[in-house]
Order: C-alpha cells, then structure tokens, then sequence
C-alpha cells in the first residue's frame, strides 16, 4: 500500500477529500486497518484480474452517509432507495445503471468467503517470484553519460 497515512495527514490539513483507489488491494492492511477504509471512501474492483473477481462490478466503501447516499442513488439510475414502492421512489438527481446482477454478486460472495485462502496462495506466490528474482537477478550497470 502507499504511505497512506502521510496522503490523509496532507488531506486532513488541507480539507481535502481523500479516495482511495483500493481496487488491486483487498485484503490489504497498513497498521492492521484495512485498504479502502483510511479514506472519506475506497474503491474495489471485481473485475477478473483482481484478487477477488465475479466478472465485473465493483465497490465503493464509506462511512460518510453523504457520500453512500449519493452514490448508491447514482449506480441506480437516480433513485433515493427510500421506500417501499421503487416506482414512488424520488430521483434526486439523473444516475447510471451501474448495478451489478445478481449472478455476478453470486460469484462475487462465493470468492469473497474464499478470501483468505487466496490471499495466502498469493503471497506463497510473491515470495517464489522474490527468490527467483533475487536468485537470479544481473546487475546491469546505468549509463549516467
């Protein structure tokens, strides 16, 4: 992860709104908080070279509830959610279609509870990679002229 911590202090003082593009790191921790979580609001992918896919889709974590308002409402054409009636529904503002299908989100929990499993497959991996790296690295001087 990036030095996440020094980026929020920068946009805690400057009154900035920070989002974190999270979309490579589920899983992810820096100082035991998770990834996408340091911010006003994270974003994952689900796309199929992510850590965790279901084709495609994504997800936007927040504990504004300014920010889950507004872009729950827009991933769903404009509606406000609030309800029983989806067609008596207000439309604050024009949205997309971005909801995500229930096949997808299917896939996308079935891998989710595989998490931690293919985390552990993925850092066996990095740590084969290092060592071939560091086994055979050659160093190949910088022309600085």
């Amino acid at each position: 992860m990036a030095r996440i911590d020094e980026l929020k202090t920068i946009c805690d003082e400057k009154k900035l709104v920070l989002i974190e593009d999270a979309c490579q790191s589920l899983g992810a921790s820096y100082e035991g908080k998770c990834a996408g979580t340091f911010g006003h609001a994270g974003c994952f992918s689900f796309d199929p070279v992510k850590t965790v896919t279901c084709g495609e889709g994504g997800r936007l974590s927040t504990s504004d509830q300014k920010i889950y308002f507004q872009t729950q409402a827009y991933a769903d054409h404009g509606h406000d959610h609030i309800g029983p009636d989806r067609g008596l529904e207000e439309h604050p503002f024009l949205g997309m279609n971005y909801r995500i299908s229930e096949m997808n989100a299917a896939v996308g929990l079935a891998q989710l509870r595989k998490l931690d499993a293919i985390l552990c497959t993925q850092r066996a991996h990095k740590q084969i990679l290092k060592q071939a790296l560091c086994q055979f690295s050659i160093y190949v001087p910088v022309d600085t002229g």
